[in-house]
This record gives structure tokens, sequence and C-alpha cells, in this order.
């Protein structure tokens, strides 16, 4: 188990209702707005696509309208 799996699943267990979401490494992480989709974790498991973690499926629903161009897409959890 990695470093990055362990602080993943640490993070996930602080979200309610947790969903997830991958986008291309195009998406600086500061550059999405946490006033439109929330608190968030990321992390970066495969090169080139970065993985999120939101609380509820709004969240991660308009995440993934936001940031459509850099290839946002729900998806399970990248690490279970």
């Amino acid at each position: 188990m990695t470093d990055w799996s362990e602080a993943w699943r640490a993070q996930r267990k602080k979200f309610f209702e947790p969903h997830f979401a991958s986008a291309g490494t195009t998406l600086r992480p500061q550059d999405i707005d946490t006033s439109k989709v929330g608190d968030h974790t990321s992390v970066v498991f495969n090169p080139g696509t970065r993985h999120y973690i939101f609380s509820g499926q709004k969240n991660r629903d308009r995440f993934i309208n936001l940031y459509r161009a850099h290839g946002a897409k729900p998806c399970k959890d990248p690490c279970p």
C-alpha cells in the first residue's frame, strides 16, 4: 500500500456521502472554484489523471459540468 493510498482512504472517511470524479491533470487544483463544488480532496494515482472526492453527488456533478473541458467525469472510488 502506498502513502497516497493511505492518505486517500483517511481523507475519504472525512466526507459525507463521498462521490468520486476524475479529470486530466491540465486542471490545476488551485483553479477549482470551491464556492461552487465545495471542499474536496484530490490525488494523482496514474500519470495524466487526477481523482477527486466530494461530499455528495450534487457537488461532484457541479464539478463535472464546470470542468468537462478537462475531461471531468464521474468514476468509482479509485482506491477502495
